[in-house]
């Protein structure tokens, strides 16, 4: 009975996901220091201009009175690279504007209730590639916020966000081209869609604040993948967030070299070598990642962006593949973690071991 009261929410929150939000909206922009809100209904364009509530803060309705309206951050911190690992988390990549199949996700686990509030004592990680490819990027983001939000006010959980290539690909300074409903909304706004999401937004600010890579104790997140050469490079992955910081914060780069590598075939973002044998990208074998997880005292790489049908083990079980299809606008899977072991973690709230 559990389970079907569970599937009965799944559906009505995708029913009425469809209703939740705008055509497509809003984007947040700070202008002379105030929130304008602006959408697009049909071929409408509408701006509205924020004010402060009584304590001083601007709150959005991000999804028309469904869930609770959230604050919006003008700044925010930079990244810490390391924490002590918790004893519950919940990892995902590669949403893509699957809004659908994260909402099964994140219902399934525990992680928000049917009023899209955050419930969760453990960790949310999201590990990279929210843009692109589906319809519902934005609403996408607006979600993940509203329960990063909420876990940072509550105190209870965390919420971690890590940067993909396609997040790259749209703060970063080449023009990101567009097709269907968001180059609509370019046109509409005579708007790049890489300016949707600039330095005087919310959600641009919001992304320029993710990380690089992440380590829980002796577990490594990343989007692409560590190659040797990002090992011979980066000894401290601390430098490595900073060097992405401070790129997207306009800091004075000295070392270009190393951050052209970092946006490089073989760097962070873009890495599949632990998957592929094409030349183009550097070699990973068992005795390669071996050395990797030595120098940074790990014991497992989490990675995304390489897609399969299921999450799965890779090169003897030190590297688990978790981008498993939310990419294709269908039901997905997550990275359980929980008593001390990994697990897969289905939409409908089934939970079954990894297998190489």
């Amino acid at each position: 009975m559990k389970k079907l009261n569970r599937c009965l929410i799944v559906i009505a929150l995708i029913i009425s996901s469809q209703l939740l939000w705008s055509d497509d909206g809003p984007y947040v922009f700070w202008e002379n220091e105030k929130p304008v809100a602006v959408y697009v209904k049909g071929q409408q364009i509408i701006r509205d201009t924020l004010d402060a509530e009584m304590n001083g803060e601007y709150y959005l309705d991000w999804c028309n009175g469904q869930a609770e309206s959230v604050v919006l951050q003008k700044e925010f911190s930079q990244p810490q690279t390391s924490y002590s690992k918790p004893e519950l988390f919940l990892a995902l990549s590669d949403i893509h504007g699957n809004l659908d199949g994260t909402v099964e996700l994140l219902l399934a686990a525990g992680v928000m209730d049917e009023n899209y509030n955050w419930i969760y004592d453990g960790w949310l990680i999201i590990v990279g590639d929210v843009f692109d490819r589906g319809e519902q990027t934005t609403e996408c983001l607006w979600l993940l916020y509203h329960l990063y939000s909420q876990a940072e006010s509550s105190g209870k959980g965390k919420m971690i966000t890590i940067l993909g290539n396609h997040e790259n690909m749209t703060i970063g300074q080449k023009t990101h081209e567009m097709k269907d409903k968001y180059a609509e909304t370019c046109e509409l706004l005579d708007m790049t869609y890489n300016e949707l999401y600039g330095e005087n937004t919310l959600l641009g600010r919001w992304l320029r604040s993710w990380q690089t890579v992440l380590k829980l104790d002796d577990i490594l997140f990343v989007h692409g993948g560590i190659s040797a050469g990002f090992a011979q490079r980066f000894t401290n992955l601390s430098d490595v967030n900073k060097l992405i910081w401070d790129y997207y914060h306009q800091v004075n780069l000295s070392n270009n070299e190393e951050l052209n590598y970092l946006f490089h075939r073989n760097g962070p973002f873009w890495y599949r070598g632990y998957f592929s044998t094409e030349e183009k990208w550097e070699t990973a074998n068992p005795e390669i990642i071996d050395d990797i997880m030595k120098q940074y005292q790990v014991n497992n790489i989490v990675v995304g962006h390489t897609t399969f049908e299921k999450i799965q083990y890779a090169q003897e079980g030190k590297i688990i593949s978790i981008d498993a299809g939310l990419k294709y606008q269908e039901s997905g899977f997550a990275l359980l973690y929980q008593n001390g072991d990994f697990f897969i973690l289905a939409s409908d709230g089934a939970i079954s071991e990894i297998t190489p």
